[in-house]
Formats: C-alpha cells, sequence, structure tokens
C-alpha cells in the first residue's frame, strides 16, 4: 500500500513534531541525575534536622521539668532561688531507692519539713521594716541649685519661674512642681 503525496507529508510533519518535543536520552539521564543530588542533598537535611528537633525536644522536655519543678517549690511557699537549691540539693542527696516524689516530700507533711537543714526554709516570712521616710520638708532636694539672673535658686516660686527658660523649666519640672506643692 502506497501513500499518497499529501499523507506522506502529513507523516513527516508529525515525525518532525515529534522529534522536536521528544528528549534525547542523554538529557533524560542528565535530568534524572539532577533530580537524584537533589534528593540526595534533601535526605542529608532532612537527617540533619531531625537531629536537631530530636535536640531541641530534649531541651524542651528539661526546661519543662525545670519549669514545672519551680512552679511546685512556689506553690509551696518555697519561692527564694537559695532557698529552692539547698531544698533541691537536699532532695538529690536522698537514696534513690525509695525517695517519695520532690512534691511529697517538701508538702504540708512531708519529710523535708522536718529536716533540720531546711527549717529556715519553711520558716514564716519574715516581713521586711519599711525605715521611717522623713518628712518631705525635711529631705534634702536632690534637684541642683539654679541661678537666675544672677541670683540662686532654692525653691522656685511662680516668680522666678516665668524669669526661666522653656529649657529650663523642662530640665527641673519636678523640682517646680514639688516646690509648688504639685
Amino acid at each position: 500500500m502506497a501513500l499518497t503525496d499529501e499523507e506522506e507529508e502529513a507523516l513527516r510533519a508529525e515525525y518532525q513534531t515529534f522529534k522536536a518535543n521528544s528528549v534525547s536520552k542523554d538529557e533524560l539521564q542528565r535530568r534524572l541525575d539532577a533530580k537524584n543530588a537533589f534528593i540526595t542533598v534533601l535526605e542529608t537535611e532532612k537527617t540533619s534536622l531531625s537531629t536537631r528537633f530530636s535536640d531541641l525536644e530534649a531541651k524542651h522536655a528539661e526546661y519543662q521539668k525545670h519549669t514545672d519543678t519551680k512552679l511546685m517549690l512556689g506553690e509551696n511557699g518555697v519561692s527564694n532561688k537559695d532557698a529552692q537549691g539547698l531544698l533541691l540539693h537536699r532532695y538529690g542527696q536522698l537514696p534513690e531507692e525509695g525517695r517519695p516524689a520532690l512534691s511529697a516530700w517538701i508538702g504540708k507533711d512531708g519529710a523535708a519539713r522536718t529536716d533540720p537543714y531546711l527549717a529556715a526554709v519553711f520558716a514564716a516570712p519574715v516581713e521586711d521594716k519599711k525605715e521611717e521616710q522623713e518628712p518631705k520638708e525635711k529631705r534634702r532636694s536632690v534637684m541642683p541649685i539654679v541661678k537666675i539672673d544672677g541670683a540662686t535658686v532654692t525653691k522656685f516660686t511662680p516668680e522666678n519661674i516665668t524669669m526661666l527658660s522653656e529649657a529650663d523649666k523642662r530640665k527641673y519640672h519636678d523640682k517646680i512642681m514639688t516646690d509648688l506643692g504639685y
């Protein structure tokens, strides 16, 4: 069966289109190698990220344990860092076999409360005595003495305030307000 010229021309056009759209075996191998190299890089990065994630999970668990311990100590009335350190040190000295949970050990009826070394930790907090403050009139001014037109001013009055520059008014604002009784 012989092809007509038109059919033969149509087949040639189809073949040219196929040839133009097809990729050589070498090109396909190059693309495959590039993809495989990229996959290798991704797998290496995945391994690295997986290791880092595991490290971060361990650090988070350690931080969470530390935070939970600090919260539990605070809930049991031990908020001072030094007292917490002493308490945790004493707890660590207990033999591991038969050691109660930390919360049970320091709880209201726990053995830590009878430990003579920890008596100060659980003692009632001592309130700080606040020193009696001197009345405002007896306190020394912490603001410097100001000179206005050659005269020394130790107390601002409405008259001498009008002689101050705007910059000095801002600079001595607190002293001005105190001297005026505000």
